[in-house]
């Protein structure tokens, strides 16, 4: 038994595999390659949804597929046949989306009960012959069907390998990509965001936080709001410190607020402006530099 995306989950059971088989036919035994999986649906005529987003390129009658879809699937590169449908839901040329049902399971054409004939080859096999068409094993497309919480878990695991060969195996292995990344970068902030404002607040004034604006990139990547942080970071700053704009200051160390050097003239400075431990410091109102409030001493 085994769930299946194109039937939704409901269980179904594989009747006939891919590839050479030996089955009684009418009484007949018969002995011919088969270029599909048959799924089996406890005699219930399910209904069928396309796996993704795709488009319905041709809809066939015939004696031994009976009422038959075809659906062409850009990203995966293959074009899907459904066999043997009961009612048919879709037309030519539509587009359709996992959501779609395109019609429901029955036992037309040559069949010995209600089944799906699932087949699949790449679609730039369309315009060959019906057996040259390359046919695959359709299964590791639609089952095992994990969710996508599931397969989310897994790439957190590393499960998955890193991008870009992370894209090509969920790819590969049938599952939309975008929607499992998503997911894990959802999850992966809600782990990270974890911390309150005031711990965060205090992580950068230990400096565990770089300085701006990697500081910036950093919590935002994690998922916090940097403005929110910083400014309680300053507040914090303005409190300990008690420096406000006025106040004359000695520099002890002369590196400016983004690393680099400078030179000093005087030996006392003003404070031009104090936002967190970044202070800008000058004569009057000529401005001299922003220094880390560490490398400045009130006096």
């Amino acid at each position: 038994m085994v769930k299946s995306k194109i039937f939704k989950g409901k269980d179904i059971y594989i009747t006939s595999g891919f590839g050479k088989r030996i089955y009684i036919f009418n009484g007949t035994k018969v002995s011919d390659f088969h270029y599909g999986v048959d799924y089996g649906t406890y005699l219930l005529k399910l209904p069928q949804y396309a796996i993704e987003n795709g488009k319905i390129k041709h809809i066939t009658i015939t004696g031994s597929l009976g009422n038959c879809v075809y659906i062409e699937y850009p990203r995966l590169k293959k074009i899907f046949q459904h066999g043997h449908l009961d009612k048919i839901l879709v037309e030519v040329g539509q587009t359709v989306d996992n959501n779609t049902i395109i019609g429901y399971t029955g036992q037309t054409g040559q069949t010995t009960g209600i089944h799906l004939h699932l087949g699949m080859f790449p679609n730039l096999d369309w315009n060959k012959n019906y057996y040259d068409r390359n046919w695959e094993d359709v299964s590791k497309y639609i089952y095992p069907n994990k969710t996508v919480i599931e397969l989310a878990n897994e790439v957190i695991q590393d499960k998955w390998d890193n991008y870009p060969k992370r894209k090509e195996l969920i790819e590969e292995a049938g599952y939309d990509y975008s929607e499992v990344q998503k997911l894990v970068n959802e999850i992966l902030n809600k782990q990270n965001n974890n911390k309150t404002v005031i711990e965060l607040a205090n992580e950068v004034i230990q400096g565990k936080w770089d300085n701006y604006p990697k500081r910036k990139e950093l919590l935002e990547k994690a998922g916090y709001n940097y403005s929110e942080v910083q400014k309680l970071v300053n507040e914090i700053l303005e409190k300990q410190t008690n420096l406000k704009k006025g106040d004359k200051v000695k520099v002890i160390n002369a590196i400016q607020y983004d690393g680099k050097p400078f030179k000093t003239y005087y030996d006392v400075y003003d404070i031009i402006e104090v936002k967190g431990n970044r202070v800008v410091i000058g004569i009057g109102k000529v401005v001299t530099a922003a220094i880390d409030i560490k490398n400045i001493k009130k006096i």
